[in-house]
């Protein structure tokens, strides 16, 4: 026979799990009505989150924080439509800031996503994204190289891939003086020159995108 501390530990999973999953089915039948129920739902990932990192009573059952962060909230980050939903997409970027079980490796995979964020026309939008860049750019020069050489040796192509991804956003930066990001943007380039060497990644950046290079030197 259950008993009733257990019986209530059982009912206090089962409630925010139900709720979500409400909440997630509104969103699929109708995004474009039913939006506020996504956010929603990311803002109890946070709590849930938080709550279970807090050393709370609250179960380790009620989230599995890595799943739901890949298939809840990573596929707002992805999204090609910079400006839909972005109330949607400013709760994926806390929950990406807050929730520190999510380590760098998982994390940083997704700057080229957040990168062109800042193209939003949402200004809510692209100040989260600077936000989100500085958090997951927080980090030491060497753990970073270390995440991004380890990823290009396991997928070959990556390397060409985050470049091809990274660059636009980096002339979005350069064109619209964006101050707050140069420092990052210099991290960046340092991490692109360890990968491939100076005179590469300028003769890639400048084939690419004319002069992006010279307009970054410039901007600094």
């Amino acid at each position: 026979m259950e008993k009733g501390g257990d019986a209530r530990r059982r009912t206090a999973c089962e409630l925010p799990k139900g709720i979500g999953m409400h909440c997630l089915n509104l969103y699929v039948q109708n995004p474009i009505e039913n939006w506020r129920y996504k956010e929603f739902l990311i803002y109890l990932g946070v709590f849930l989150a938080i709550a279970k990192l807090g050393g709370s009573s609250v179960s380790n059952d009620l989230i599995d924080i890595k799943d739901f962060f890949q298939l809840v909230v990573v596929p707002e980050l992805q999204s090609e439509d910079i400006n839909a939903f972005s109330y949607v997409k400013t709760s994926a970027m806390s929950f990406t800031m807050l929730v520190n079980e999510l380590t760098k490796s998982i994390k940083l995979p997704l700057l080229s996503c957040i990168l062109k964020l800042l193209a939003s026309e949402s200004n809510m939008v692209h100040s989260y994204a600077a936000r989100c860049i500085e958090n997951l750019l927080i980090i030491k020069d060497d753990d970073t190289r270390a995440i991004i050489r380890r990823s290009c040796e396991e997928e070959p192509n990556s390397i060409s891939v985050f470049e091809s991804s990274v660059f636009p956003s980096l002339q979005k930066i350069t064109d619209d003086n964006l101050s707050e990001l140069f420092p990052y943007v210099f991290k960046l380039f340092s991490q692109l020159v360890d990968l491939n060497g100076p005179q590469q990644l300028v003769d890639l950046m400048d084939a690419t995108h004319e002069g992006l290079f010279q307009k970054a030197m410039e901007a600094f």
